[in-house]
């Protein structure tokens, strides 16, 4: 297991936090929750629900166990996302 903290928000390449519709820096914890909720159930449905729950409502770090690293990994790497966010959730849980 290791201890991430996934609630800061993305940076651009300026600096500044990424912004959503409303203007409020993009988290990662919430916005890996969403993206993973939005995956197909095919997969340990009940065990991708509770990292989604662990995710969105976290203000500190998680305890993220190799399991759950792998489904990020594959998640970042399969879902479309820019490069620009898939490589700082990537460089966050690889640290």
């Amino acid at each position: 297991m290791k201890k991430i903290n996934f609630n800061q928000p993305f940076v651009g390449l300026n600096g500044e936090p990424i912004t959503d519709e409303r203007n409020q820096p993009l988290i990662m914890g919430k916005f890996l929750a969403n993206l993973i909720a939005r995956s197909e159930a095919k997969d340990k449905p009940m065990e991708r629900y509770e990292l989604c729950h662990k995710l969105y409502t976290a203000e500190g770090e998680v305890e993220i166990k190799d399991s759950e690293k792998e489904y990020i990994k594959s998640a970042c790497e399969g879902q479309g996302m820019t490069v620009i966010v898939a490589a700082q959730i990537l460089k966050l849980i690889n640290a």
